[in-house]
């Protein structure tokens, strides 16, 4: 027992005299984050009809540099409460966008740039007539959202991810990561 914890302790601690020299997030860590911290409130909005829509995320995923590479593409399910005047009605919305992933060093969070909707539909059994009030403002909406709510924001006490903060030199996308890299 004593040879295999010596070799266990010699081994973690060659493995800590390594040179770290980048941090993947994983695309798994980033829908954590997704589904736990961020704030789902889109927007609200009156369209021109007077008619007040409140659109909120209720299911967000997102598949990061896979297709296409480079990109981070999400679907999810879009929530709108509208308020008409036969009285409030929820629709829910699938929706697919992708933008390009930003790493913001200041505020230490990685946010969506350039999203494009790419399809979205109210979902099946739904009455589809009410998407007309919320279409004009929809592609508005979430753009604005992923340039003030970032998709991931390190953790300063994480001791890694406080390394990829304070000592990146390139943020680049890979296929089902985000990589921080240094040197």
């Amino acid at each position: 027992m004593l040879v295999g914890g010596t070799l266990l302790a010699v081994s973690l601690l060659m493995a800590g005299c390594q040179k770290v020299t980048h941090y993947s997030l994983s695309e798994q860590l980033v829908n954590h984050y997704l589904q736990s911290e961020i704030d789902p409130h889109i927007a609200n909005l009156t369209d021109p009809q007077n008619i007040d829509v409140v659109l909120s995320f209720d299911k967000l995923s997102v598949d990061v540099g896979r297709d296409p590479a480079k990109i981070v593409s999400a679907d999810g399910v879009v929530k709108a409460m509208l308020s008409l005047p036969e009285g409030k009605k929820s629709v829910d919305i699938d929706i697919q966008f992708a933008g390009k992933p930003e790493f913001m060093p200041v505020k230490g969070a990685i946010y969506l740039d350039d999203v494009d909707i790419k399809h979205y539909q109210v979902v099946a059994g739904e009455d589809q007539s009410y998407i007309k009030y919320i279409s004009p403002d929809l592609d508005y909406a979430i753009t604005q959202y992923f340039k003030q709510n970032p998709i991931y924001i390190l953790d300063k006490s994480s001791p890694i991810e406080d390394l990829a903060l304070n000592t990146p030199n390139k943020f680049s996308v890979e296929k089902g990561q985000l990589l921080f890299s240094w040197l």
